[in-house]
C-alpha cells in the first residue's frame, strides 16, 4: 500500500474573521436571542465519523464548501446554548478550525441530510470487506462480507486508516475455527468481521460501556449471531486479567503505548504459533514496537502502510501452520 503524506488535522490555523451575516439577505431568523455558533473547518475524511458524532442533532445545520479525495471543508451552524462555544472549540482536536464566531442568522434551506449522505459512501477494504451506511443500497457478491454501520457510533467504523489496516490484515490471516481476542472492541467491527471470516469464538472487551451497548444493539438490529462474549472493564488492561486461556489471534487497534505496556500479557494470551495483529502503530514507532515484541518472543511476518500508520502482524514462537489465505 502506497504511503501518503502526513496530515495536520489536529492543528488549528489562525482564526480569520468571516463576514458577519447579520442583516444579509437570504437569512433565516435565529432560534433565540443568542443566535448560532458558526464554525468553518476542514477535516480529513478519516475523522468524519468523529465530527458526525459530536455535532449531529436535529438542529445542527451543515454546508459543504469544498471537498477533495482527502479532506472536506464544512461550515457548521449550531444553535447557541451555554457552553456550546467551548464544545465547538474542541473540534480543533481533530479538525483545522478556520474560524468560530456567533452569528444572528443562517442561510435558508440548508439541506442537512444530503451533505452527510454524500460524505459517507461505500467503503471497500481488501478483497472481500464492504462497509456501508444505512442509506446506501448495495448488492453484495457471494464472496463479500458486508457490514452496515451508522456513522458516529463508537470508534472503528472502518473509515480511519488504523481500522482499515487491521481489517485488511484480518482478511488475510484469520481462518475458520480460530479463536480471537478483540481488545478495545469499539464499534465491534473487528469482532463482526472475525465472525464472518469463520472464527468460532471471539472475546471482545472495552472500557466504554456505550461501545459494548452499541455492539449489542447492532447484533439485535441486524440479527447477527456471532460466537462473541463482551466485557466492560474499568481500564482496558484489566481485560487481560479477566481472560483465561490462549487465542489464535489477538487484535488490538490502540496506540503503541498500550501495546508496549501490555506486551507481556499479549504474549501470555497468544497460542504458540498464534498471531498478534494491530493497525495502530505510527510509522515512527515501528522500530520500538518491533523491538519490544521480538524481545517477548514474537517475530514480525507482515506489514502494511496507509498514510502515517502501519499495520503489523507478529507470530508467537514456533510456526504451527498459520498462514495467510
Amino acid at each position: 500500500m502506497k504511503k501518503s503524506r502526513r496530515h495536520n488535522s489536529g492543528q488549528s490555523l489562525p482564526e480569520k474573521p468571516m463576514p458577519d451575516m447579520r442583516g444579509s439577505s437570504g437569512m433565516n431568523e435565529t432560534p433565540g436571542k443568542k443566535g448560532w455558533i458558526k464554525t468553518d473547518l476542514t477535516v480529513t475524511r478519516d475523522f468524519l465519523p468523529q465530527l458526525y458524532r459530536i455535532i449531529m442533532s436535529n438542529k445542527v445545520k451543515t454546508l459543504m464548501k469544498s471537498e477533495s479525495e482527502r479532506e472536506v471543508r464544512l461550515v457548521i451552524f449550531y444553535p447557541y446554548r451555554e457552553g456550546i462555544r467551548e464544545k465547538m472549540e474542541n473540534l480543533s482536536l481533530f479538525a483545522t478550525v478556520h474560524s468560530l464566531r456567533e452569528v444572528a442568522k443562517i442561510p435558508k434551506n440548508i439541506p442537512d441530510a444530503p451533505v452527510w449522505e454524500k460524505l459517507f459512501g461505500i467503503l471497500r477494504v481488501g478483497r472481500r470487506i464492504v462497509i456501508k451506511p444505512p442509506w446506501k443500497k448495495y448488492e453484495a457478491a457471494s464472496h463479500e462480507i458486508v457490514l452496515e454501520f451508522e456513522p458516529g457510533g463508537s470508534f472503528g467504523m472502518g473509515y480511519h486508516p488504523t481500522t482499515r489496516l487491521t481489517l485488511e490484515l484480518m482478511e488475510k490471516y484469520i481462518k475458520p475455527d480460530m479463536t480471537v481476542l478483540d481488545m478495545g472492541c469499539g464499534s465491534g467491527i473487528l469482532s463482526f468481521v472475525a465472525a464472518r471470516l469463520g472464527a468460532r469464538l471471539i472475546i471482545a472487551t472495552d472500557r466504554e460501556k456505550k461501545a459494548v451497548e452499541d455492539v449489542l444493539s447492532y447484533q439485535k438490529k441486524h440479527g447477527e449471531k456471532i460466537p462473541c462474549i463482551y466485557n466492560v472493564v474499568p481500564r482496558l488492561s484489566d481485560g487481560f486479567d479477566r481472560i483465561n486461556g490462549e487465542f489464535d489471534v489477538i487484535l488490538i487497534n490502540i496506540l503503541k503505548e498500550f501495546i508496549v505496556d501490555n506486551s507481556d500479557r499479549i504474549f501470555v494470551h497468544t497460542k504458540p504459533g498464534g498471531l498478534f495483529i494491530t493497525g495502530s502503530v505510527s510509522q515512527g514507532n515501528i522500530e520500538q514496537v518491533d523491538g519490544v515484541m521480538e524481545e517477548k518472543g514474537f517475530s514480525k511476518i507482515d506489514s502494511l502502510f496507509l498514510e502515517f500508520w502501519s499495520g503489523l502482524v507478529f507470530r508467537k514462537g514456533s510456526y504451527t501452520g498459520l498462514t495467510s489465505k
